[in-house]
């Protein structure tokens, strides 16, 4: 159960079509007053403009929250389409599972075109927030937080739709996620944006998904910056195009206290932004500083690193990624995890390429090829980890190469 609520009030506004949802600052339907909620009656207050249940902070106060979550429709979990739940700010509207013995996620959406804004959710077991197999989602102004630093017993995941499209986060915060902070997978059509993840394992997380959109954000003081993996025998695969551009990737140099086993443990601490077997990613305009192993890695699903799998679907070989006009500072410094066990030596290229191709594939076709350009002051390394080192390079006119850029996701 719940232990507390530090809030003002929350509000559920179910298909209010036309209102005015604010700026972000003060959330519109918010009403900072005490007492009770629920529909108005003589003794209650009328409900705010765009709101069809009103909970506010006084007596059985998280029953009555639990209430109209549920009678919001037949059945739980906002059984229902076109919903909004919205607190009245992430520093007053505090959801606190720090208690829960009951299930592990903080909250669970199942419904398509839902608005989560404005509050915090913090101290779940498992994931703070998650979306399962729905459409519209919307993530903004929300934390999801764990006071503990780098434990394994924080939750998994920050905010996590899964199976879902049209996704959109933005203005987020993400802290202690001992998988990833903000993470997406198995979706199409996402938008991250504006957002921070700090002091996770995997800050920003696009996983076999397909045309997102990562821009604008902070992701520091993780063990990695941004993913954009595709992973064998999952439901969903073959993500590609994610177009992760403007953002921030600094000193994500945390030990990474992923649980044993799991793909993120396999992390190298020091890592920026990495593209794992996927195809077709656009990087570009991101400011890398202070990245203690490799700025940008582009790599294949080795399984003597990664581990073995049975999927014959599965290609493990990242082909057609485009890394460009990106800005680099002091990354590099000192490789750890697979990368000092691979024998890189410091100080690290700050852009890698494993050098793996697909066996019987030609590795310069054009729609092949990664490829490395403008990315001013930085240093390249071929590991042709494949071949034993044997073919190692740190030529980066042999990469010299450009893709047709990705269009920005408009949802």
């Amino acid at each position: 159960m719940l232990r507390r609520f530090a809030w003002a009030a929350a509000c559920l506004a179910v298909a209010c079509g036309g209102e005015d949802e604010g700026d972000g600052s003060e959330p519109a339907g918010a009403d900072l007053g005490a007492g009770g909620g629920g529909t108005p009656d003589a003794a209650g207050p009328a409900l705010p403009a765009g709101c069809d249940a009103l909970v506010e902070p006084g007596e059985n106060d998280l029953e009555r929250l639990q209430t109209a979550l549920i009678e919001v429709a037949a059945g739980a979990t906002l059984g229902v389409d076109d919903v909004t739940v919205r607190g009245a700010g992430r520093d007053t509207t505090i959801l606190d599972f720090s208690a829960q013995n009951v299930g592990a996620n903080g909250l669970l959406v199942t419904s398509d075109r839902v608005t989560l804004e404005a509050f915090t959710v913090r101290e779940t077991p498992g994931d703070g927030i998650r979306a399962n197999d729905v459409a519209g989602i919307v993530f903004r102004d929300l934390a999801v937080t764990w006071a503990a630093e780098s434990s394994l017993s924080n939750g998994a995941y920050g905010l996590y739709p899964v199976q879902s499209r049209d996704v959109l986060i933005e203005r987020c915060l993400v802290v202690g996620a001992r998988d990833a902070g903000i993470y997406v997978g198995q979706s199409e059509r996402i938008v991250v944006r504006d957002s921070e993840a700090r002091g996770n394992v995997a800050g920003i997380e696009i996983e076999n998904s397909t045309d997102a959109e990562v821009v604008g954000n902070l992701a520091h003081d993780n063990t990695g910056g941004i993913l954009v993996f595709n992973l064998p025998e999952l439901p969903v695969q073959d993500g590609k195009r994610a177009k992760v551009h403007g953002n921030r990737v600094e000193a994500n140099n945390r030990a990474n206290f992923g649980a044993p086993g799991s793909i993120v443990s396999q992390v190298p601490s020091g890592t920026g932004i990495l593209v794992l077997a996927a195809d077709g990613n656009e990087i570009h305009d991101n400011t890398l500083t202070g990245n203690a192993g490799g700025a940008v890695m582009i790599v294949s699903f080795i399984p003597d690193l990664f581990g073995e799998y049975d999927d014959p679907a599965f290609n493990r070989f990242p082909t057609g990624n485009f890394v460009h006009d990106n800005t680099f500072d002091g990354n590099g410094e000192m490789p750890q995890g697979l990368l000092e066990a691979l024998g890189v030596p410091a100080p690290f290229a700050e852009l890698l390429w494993d050098g793996c191709v697909e066996e019987g594939v030609d590795g310069q076709a054009p729609e092949v090829r990664n490829c490395f350009r403008g990315n001013t002051g930085a240093d390249f390394h071929n590991l042709d980890f494949c071949n034993g080192f044997a073919g190692r390079s740190t030529d980066a006119a042999t990469v010299d190469c450009s893709h047709d850029a990705l269009p920005p996701i408009d949802l």
